[in-house]
């Protein structure tokens, strides 16, 4: 029996990291053949913010604040889903209202707080460089919480026909077949300038592609990520390139001395 759950795990589990020459070979071909994807839908948008509890005394007087910090992030909600600030405002008290059961130890802590298609979070960084936020008030007089799309913002995308496990900033990330790989047009100009450090054998690919993470170990040093399957097609439309991007675009396909990639240098 043991072995049967072993095998079926095996079946299952995902592949091994990519080394750093693969890695170095599909970022070459996501800047040669990739192709420009951008948002082009608005969304609605709210900042996670920090829980902060007053405690007062029998006057009510402010004796202490204690805060509970939460990760900097936007909980963004699809459009076409939640239509209305109303329906939007009462899907953000559902999701605070689990989140409280979970921590009264009413509910099981690894349940999610919410489950469906509309709803995602984004770093700051990387959201309000793809969205605009829209000006005006809403239905509630309040400034509006739509955001659109900000035209200089794309991905340049590869789809991606294997299974696989990427190098990322923060670690790893399994990669279904189908999936696609992708990273943003301010990402472009130094992600080419350090393949091209590789061609020129200016540096090694682990020194030109990755740095320390949080413990030590390697972890990606540019932000080219993996999209599930379906979910480009679901969320971008295709888009023109800026003059700016394909410049660099066609010189980093221009013909060069490809030099092979140095031998790894032993780590101190």
């Amino acid at each position: 029996m043991a072995g049967k759950a072993a095998k079926s795990f095996e079946r299952h589990a995902p592949p091994p990291v990519m080394q750093p020459e693969e890695y170095r070979l599909l970022l070459e071909d996501l800047l040669s053949n990739g192709q420009a994807f951008g948002k082009t839908e608005p969304v609605a948008a709210y900042f996670a913010q920090n829980i902060e509890l007053d405690r007062t005394d029998d006057d009510g007087n402010v004796i202490g604040t204690s805060v509970l910090e939460i990760k900097p992030a936007y909980i963004i909600m699809d459009t076409k889903y939640l239509t209305n600030e109303y329906a939007r405002m009462l899907t953000a008290k559902d999701i605070m209202a689990q989140y409280a059961m979970s921590v009264l130890g009413l509910r099981d802590i690894n349940h999610p707080e919410y489950k469906g298609p509309a709803i995602w979070t984004a770093k700051p960084s990387a959201f309000e460089g793809d969205y605009t936020r829209r000006e005006g008030l809403n239905e509630y007089n309040k400034p509006s919480n739509i955001w659109d799309p900000n035209p200089a913002a794309f991905r340049l995308t590869l789809q991606f026909n294997k299974a696989a496990t990427l190098p990322v900033e923060w670690g790893t990330y399994p990669m279904q077949a189908g999936s696609t790989l992708a990273v943003r047009s301010k990402d472009i100009p130094a992600l080419a300038d350090a393949l091209q450090s590789i061609r020129d054998g200016k540096a090694t690919a682990e020194e030109a592609l990755y740095t320390a993470g949080s413990n030590g170990e390697p972890v990606a040093k540019f932000d080219v990520y993996g999209m599930e399957p379906g979910f480009l097609q679901d969320n971008y439309k295709p888009v023109e390139l800026e003059e700016e991007t394909r410049q660099v675009l066609k010189d980093f396909a221009r013909p060069r001395a490809n030099k092979p990639s140095p031998a790894p240098r032993p780590r101190s």
